[in-house]
């Protein structure tokens, strides 16, 4: 799954995704995607749509979800060779205009021709019907080493669908530990997903981001899923051309449009919970912070360190490199202990309770 653990690795999803108009009847409830891995999956919807054949590729869209914050489809590709791998989504309303959203998919592990689609949008849909058109591109994947990139085929699905609703809370509360004020604006929930917009000031000038977090809704808990940068005093609104009706609230500070793939059509309540800032980390530590952070964790028998890597071609990135970890400490472990000595990392709680 291209979703990643927020607290890992943070990520802004800013996909335009594409579609025109058409529609398709609804069927029962259909059997579901198979996902042990991701326990935050609505129940589909069957589907009773023709399949598409194009180069002897067949694409079947089988059943969907579809609330105003979150579409999800469950696709089957089939064909002569041993497998196929959606390579692009896109998406587009009834008047030809992009929609703004972020996509994920993965195969069923149980059925490796059927591909769930995941599409989080950046701006809730008001309206009671998506009228649009889905398409995918797909690629065939052969373990056999190819010297040219395998051609793509694309499928355009027509959908008219129901759309279950959002609900627009305005909190507007602050919390402030350790110098830091954190005002929790505004909270969009639909059933399936749900956008929060939370401005705070920073420790530093730094890059500081959401670290760990917990999102609660209703007992319901899941970690963030999505990072939207709105604003930060130090560079200027950023988010004018995603969020054009907001405006930062603050004057000097960060704001940020945090997303959970949990909701609630009728929520009684919500909690978020902010463990910690962190900062992005550099390609290169600079060498007298390195050595400081080896010998503090050296003394908890923790023995790592950060590698600088280059391929060659402008080719590169860094990492951390663990060479010795106590009993029972995980890498991820070791990673946070790093980077609180380090100064990355900027110590909370801050936690919000909604009753709406």
């Amino acid at each position: 799954m291209k979703h990643k653990n927020f607290v890992i690795q943070i990520s802004v999803l800013l996909l335009l995704i594409v579609a025109s108009i058409g529609g398709y009847s609804l069927g029962k409830s259909a059997p579901q995607v198979d996902n042990s891995s991701q326990n935050y999956l609505p129940p589909l919807i069957e589907l009773d749509l023709p399949p598409q054949t194009v180069n002897g590729i067949t694409a079947d869209l089988e059943s969907y979800y579809a609330d105003g914050l979150r579409l999800l489809f469950a696709v089957r590709i089939i064909g002569s060779a041993e497998s196929y791998f959606p390579d692009s989504i896109t998406i587009k309303d009834n008047s030809n205009q992009f929609i703004n959203a972020g996509y994920g998919f993965q195969a069923d592990a149980k059925d490796l021709s059927l591909y769930l689609v995941d599409v989080y949008l950046e701006n809730p849909l008001e309206t009671q019907r998506f009228e649009g058109v889905l398409e995918i591109s797909v690629y065939p994947f052969s373990t056999e080493v190819q010297n040219l990139l395998p051609e793509t085929v694309m499928f355009k699905f027509e959908a008219s669908l129901p759309l279950k609703p959002v609900l627009t809370l305005n909190p507007n509360q602050t919390i402030s530990v350790n110098k830091i004020d954190m005002f929790l604006e505004k909270i969009v929930i639909s059933p399936a997903f749900t956008q929060m917009y939370l401005c705070y000031n920073k420790p530093s000038n730094a890059d500081w981001m959401i670290g760990g977090s917990e999102f609660i809704v209703d007992s319901q808990t899941a970690p963030l899923g999505t990072y939207t940068l709105l604003f930060d005093s130090e560079y200027g609104d950023t988010g004018k051309s995603i969020e054009p009706n907001w405006s930062p609230p603050i004057e000097k500070g960060r704001c940020v449009k945090l997303g959970s793939p949990i909701g609630s059509e009728n929520p009684k309540s919500i909690e978020l919970n902010i463990l910690n800032l962190e900062q992005s980390m550099p390609e290169a530590i600079p060498e007298d912070e390195l050595a400081v952070a080896r010998e503090k964790l050296l003394q908890q028998g923790i023995d790592m360190d950060w590698q600088v890597f280059d391929y060659g071609n402008g080719g590169g990135g860094s990492g951390p490199v663990y060479n010795k970890l106590p009993a029972g400490v995980t890498e991820e472990e070791a990673y946070k202990k790093f980077i609180e000595v380090l100064g990355y990392a900027y110590q909370g709680p801050w936690e919000f309770t909604i009753n709406p």
